[in-house]
């Protein structure tokens, strides 16, 4: 097997069955976790879209670490890694026979390597460690679990009040109804916190009969069977919780000695236990009920659709019969609903802002991508030969070009995005264009400067692999400080291009939430204006600072004529990916509010409905 067919293939391993350990618990479970934890896999926890969004971030991330191990091979044993081929074998001098061919890896190496990082072989400390930070950032992004925990934590602190309406028990049996009110009545003078405790016996028992008993319907039957296991646990808990509260309810109804004050005073004392006790774990109950119910609105298992249309029936009987069934399914799924909103808000925007990382980032890969490639054919012909002095082939140059520009603009952008993204839901995010320049300024040099030295380590470690593949690593490693020094100073100004076009996206996507003027097809051209304006000086100012960082090896007292041109060059190319990224990106960021909104009219609407209908 050839180096590059085994280079892929270790790459589709490590992508393909590393989800298992994406989907391991990444997070201290707390109280709020504690009793459902072995029940409620990280998937389970955010909605697939945001699931798959996280998982991407973490297989970009192995990814890359599988790449970075197989090129630097030679380091795995110092890392603590053993069992792999011999140093020498995984990184041969190029022209040398076997079958680690041009690239310099030993396709055991690859093989080997992408096994230990799926966990189908032994793995190794440092490994582990950074594949635990990896998918701890990952879920972190996603809001894994601290989202379904902050919506727990809203509802618990709300009361879903139950009244019941006039020959009308909202789908909750009567002996439940006669229940809470012996439960209140029992432990009026036992419990510490009636009120409390009261709330907790209606959510248990309205969401039994509503859930568990399956009185009411709810929506993605599909996605609900996920969670057959937690009602199962949940009614479990609620049926023992029951048998003990009706045993020590019954105990009071019948009453306590009252003959001696020392045969009253053990009963008191133990009852009064018992009782904090039972309260205690209703309140936990209840607690974990909250869980589930904020699962089901992630999962939009309960939203607030209209309601299916009465059963065709033949007499007036049972015409009358299915309306008024249905009527209290409509009253039970309102309470339930309003019991949502009154801690999550309006339910069809429960989930909060929706994550924009996927979109602006596929747009200016694909773009960049494209201009790339084009830019290769011509003139990148040009200017590969103008900057190198020789000639190369167009797939050399599409390859090269390709890799330089994924670095320069694809790295930092996902970056960039993914740390407002994170920012966001969790409330620390700043609008760039509403807070004031004091707040807004350092969070923006803080993401472009992390953003640019993301791509510069990429920078980097390519051209000290390249190096080692061309020298043979005893020669790299001697010159492994003069090597990153010049890259430094020659691919350190490029890396800064996408640092630039990321906080230029970042403004682009603040904008939509900015009190600015009403979006629209000119403010597209506007904003492919300024990007086209902005990365032309960003392009110009970077190539030049690079040419002037190799004068002094060539030679030169100052900058040629190839050096302009190639100033000239690179301000074309970043010219062309500012207006290409800010426009594209602008329209689709448009279209999506215009969807989002049609989407709430709609919403809207089917509320008006219902009301009238009501």
């Amino acid at each position: 097997m050839s180096s590059v067919v085994a280079l892929l293939v270790g790459a589709a391993v490590v992508v393909l069955f590393s989800y298992d350990r994406f989907n391991r618990a990444s997070y201290e479970t707390g109280r709020q976790l504690e009793r459902l934890v072995d029940l409620l896999t990280p998937e389970k926890l955010r909605a697939r879209r945001i699931i798959l969004r996280a998982y991407f971030f973490y297989a970009l991330a192995m990814l890359a670490i599988y790449f970075f191990l197989c090129a630097y091979a030679e380091l795995l044993p110092q890392l603590g890694a053993t069992g792999l081929p011999a140093p020498e074998t995984a990184s041969p001098l190029p022209g040398a026979e076997g079958a680690a061919g041009a690239l310099g890896i030993d396709p055991a190496t690859s093989l080997t390597i992408a096994l230990i990082m799926v966990g189908l072989a032994p793995s190794f400390p440092v490994l582990q460690r950074f594949e635990i930070w990896i998918r701890l950032i990952g879920h972190s992004l996603a809001g894994i679990p601290t989202r379904i925990v902050e919506w727990a934590d809203e509802l618990s602190r709300h009361t879903l009040e139950l009244e019941p309406e006039r020959d009308n028990p909202l789908m909750i049996p009567r002996n439940d109804w006669e229940r809470m009110r012996r439960y209140e009545r029992a432990a009026r003078d036992h419990v510490p916190e009636p009120d409390d405790f009261r709330s907790d016996m209606a959510l248990i028992l309205a969401t039994s009969s509503w859930l568990f008993g399956r009185r009411i319907k709810l929506d993605n039957p599909a996605v609900r069977e996920r969670f057959d296991a937690v009602e199962m646990a949940l009614r479990r808990r609620k049926d023992a919780l029951l048998l003990d509260l009706d045993e020590q309810a019954l105990e009071i109804e019948r009453g306590q000695p009252e003959d001696a004050a020392e045969e009253a005073r053990g009963p008191t004392v133990s009852r009064a236990v018992t009782w904090a006790r039972l309260a205690k774990d209703a309140d936990q109950l209840a607690y974990d009920i909250c869980i589930l119910l904020a699962l089901y609105v992630e999962h939009d298992v309960i939203t607030l659709t209209a309601q299916p249309d009465p059963p065709p029936a033949t007499g007036e009987e049972e015409k009358g019969e299915a309306r008024r069934l249905v009527r209290q399914q409509e009253l039970a799924r309102a309470r339930l609903n309003a019991f949502l909103t009154s801690g999550l808000g309006d339910a069809p925007s429960a989930k909060g802002p929706r994550s924009l990382v996927l979109l602006p980032w596929l747009w200016t890969t694909g773009l960049v991508a494209i201009v790339a490639l084009c830019w290769s054919i011509f003139p990148g012909r040009y200017e590969y030969e103008m900057q190198q002095g020789e000639w190369a082939s167009a797939a050399f140059r599409a390859f090269t070009y390709l890799t330089s520009a994924l670095m320069t603009y694809a790295v930092p952008m996902i970056l960039a995005l993914a740390l407002r993204d994170a920012a966001r839901f969790a409330g620390r995010w700043n609008n760039l264009w509403t807070s004031h320049w004091t707040v807004s300024l350092p969070q923006a040099v803080i993401l472009a400067g992390l953003s640019w030295l993301i791509a510069l380590a990429c920078f980097l470690g390519l051209v000290l692999w390249t190096a080692a593949i061309s020298k043979g690593w005893a020669q790299s490693q001697n010159a492994a400080f003069e090597t990153l020094k010049l890259s430094l100073l020659y691919n350190g100004p490029t890396a800064l291009r996408g640092a630039v076009l990321a906080l230029m996206v970042l403004l682009l996507i603040d904008a939509r939430d900015a009190p600015l003027h009403p979006v629209s097809i000119l403010r597209s051209f506007a904003w492919a204006g300024a990007g086209a304006l902005v990365m032309a000086l960003a392009g110009g100012a970077t190539r030049t600072v690079s040419s002037l960082a190799v004068l002094g090896r060539s030679g030169r007292a100052g900058l040629d004529a190839v050096d302009l041109g190639l100033i000239c060059y690179a301000m074309i190319q970043s010219l062309l990916i500012g207006a290409l990224v800010l426009f594209c990106l602008s329209e689709a960021l448009r279209q999506r509010q215009q969807a989002e909104q049609l989407h709430r009219h709609r919403i809207l609407g089917t509320h008006r409905s219902r009301a009238a209908w009501s």
